[in-house]
């Protein structure tokens, strides 16, 4: 309890935060605008802090979640409480209430860049800030000693001003004398450099081949490997990518840039911005002049359209993080409205099925001769039983049950006839109907009572085997029970 007591604690701890900001640390003091991310167990909202008027992205997570879960969101808070650079989603604060665990975050609502790369092919030029950015602040993370682990177009972010912005640390890890070299595979397939395919020990080195999978992507479109084993991905990159034909063509500075993040062997692939920024295809890029936003001296090409901030946060306004907790615990319920409009689908679809029978039941109710209650009963009786041994003849049943509430004899007559020409399994069926409906009236003394002409009588010599055919010449009593007496073995 006690560990338990001081990883809480230091979840919200900040070194950062100054006595006069513990206002920020309680979650009555923000407004709560619409969401705008939603993982697997957490969700991102914007927020506005009601003091400052200032807005931020809310990630917030239930305690209720496995212990490996609640691990990678301390994980992500203790990395990015020792970051502070232009190119991040910068965190501000990190509290918890009794039920979650909070971090408010830098807002960055341009979208990120996989949005982009689906709707627009972008210049080299544009390329060229992008990925000079992300190797900046990658190049800063690793200084540090932190391995980013899952660089890939979703986590990276870009502002209205078109400057990236990396997120999303659950997955990172730092790098100590005592532990310079990392095991186990993390991170997002088509962007894990081949020492982690191979299931060997890494360095920070796969971060650039992750860097340059987006590079590829941002050129081409499309990951420049892809399948669906490891071996087989591992056999892609010994081949080495290719690189299509476009028009317009890519430039071969950019080709050969982009080559240079694919080596196979770590010690030989690109490591810092030193090295990057003296390729030609990022002629004129330095690390100081991309981190220094302000000064405009390497401004981006690529702008995202800018929507207004107060447009955004129009959408649901009204919630309230009370009614988002309500949410997320019931979330996995059927909700009471749902299951109702259900059932009102299921009984508008039957009566839909009535109504196609109409026809069929008027004819019926012309041509039939009504019967006591009491036979009734035992119609229905008869059928429920049936029901139950043969399922999967529903309809037939519903049929048999409007036949016989209209006359026993009618559907008597049709079990006769249709068990001549019924398959085995179905002539049995039809038999045990039959003679069920026939020992009923006989009991009732009714045997005569509306029978139709033609409807030959079951005896306990022919009631386990076919049923004979009716005849439509036999119109008196005497002449059936004639026929029948001849039939008998």
């Amino acid at each position: 309890m006690a560990d338990m007591r001081q990883r809480h604690t230091s979840f919200y701890s900040n070194d950062s935060l100054r006595s006069d900001d513990s206002y920020s640390l309680s979650i009555e003091n923000y407004k709560f605008y619409n969401t705008i991310g939603e993982g697997a167990y957490c969700k991102v909202r914007i927020v506005q802090e009601k003091r400052s008027k200032k807005f931020y992205a809310l990630k917030y997570m239930p305690k209720n979640q496995p212990p490996n879960r609640l691990r990678t969101v301390v994980q992500e808070r203790k990395v990015l409480s020792t970051v502070r650079h232009p190119f991040l989603s910068n965190l501000r604060y990190a509290f918890q209430s009794n039920n979650f665990l909070f971090m408010v975050i830098d807002l960055i609502n341009g979208g990120d860049l996989r949005y982009y790369l689906k709707r627009y092919t972008l210049s080299e030029d544009a390329i060229r800030i992008i990925i000079g950015e992300l190797c900046c602040v990658t190049d800063y993370l690793h200084e540090l000693g932190i391995v980013h682990r899952d660089i890939k177009p979703e986590n990276i972010l870009l502002d209205n001003q078109g400057h990236i912005h990396l997120g999303d640390f659950n997955v990172a890890v730092e790098l100590s004398c005592d532990n310079p070299v990392i095991r186990g595979v993390s991170g997002t397939f088509s962007y894990l450099a081949p020492e982690m395919q191979e299931g060997a020990a890494y360095t920070e080195q796969v971060d650039w081949w992750a860097v340059g999978v987006v590079f590829y992507e941002c050129v081409y479109g499309k990951v420049p490997f892809r399948a669906k084993t490891r071996e087989a991905m591992l056999r892609l990159m010994t081949r080495g990518p290719e690189f299509p034909k476009t028009d317009p063509p890519v430039s071969a500075e950019c080709i050969n840039a982009m080559q240079r993040f694919f080596v196979l062997f770590p010690s030989e692939r690109v490591r810092e911005c030193s090295g990057i920024f003296e390729l030609e295809f990022f002629h004129g890029l330095t690390r100081q002049c991309l981190e220094d936003t302000r000064s405009g001296a390497c401004q981006p090409v690529f702008i995202p359209n800018k929507n207004s901030l107060s447009e955004v946060t129009k959408i649901n306004r009204s919630k309230t993080l009370g009614q988002e907790i309500i949410n997320w615990k019931t979330k996995t319920k059927p909700n009471k409205q749902k299951r109702n409009e259900k059932k009102e689908k299921m009984v508008t679809k039957y009566h839909n099925r009535l109504k196609q029978y109409g026809g069929m039941i008027s004819r019926l109710l012309a041509h039939s001769t009504s019967i006591d209650d009491s036979k009734v009963d035992y119609m229905y009786r008869v059928e429920f039983e049936d029901f139950n041994h043969n399922r999967q003849n529903s309809f037939d049943t519903t049929h048999s049950l409007v036949h016989e509430k209209l006359s026993p004899w009618v559907s008597f007559n049709s079990f006769n006839h249709e068990s001549v020409t019924a398959p085995p399994k179905r002539q049995s069926i039809l038999s045990n109907r039959a003679s069920r409906i026939f020992n009923i009236l006989k009991t009732e003394k009714d045997l005569d009572d509306g029978m139709p002409s033609g409807v030959i009588a079951i005896t306990p010599a022919n009631k386990g085997g076919r049923l004979p055919v009716h005849h439509q010449h036999h119109h008196h009593q005497a002449d059936r029970a004639d026929h029948h007496q001849n039939r008998r073995p």
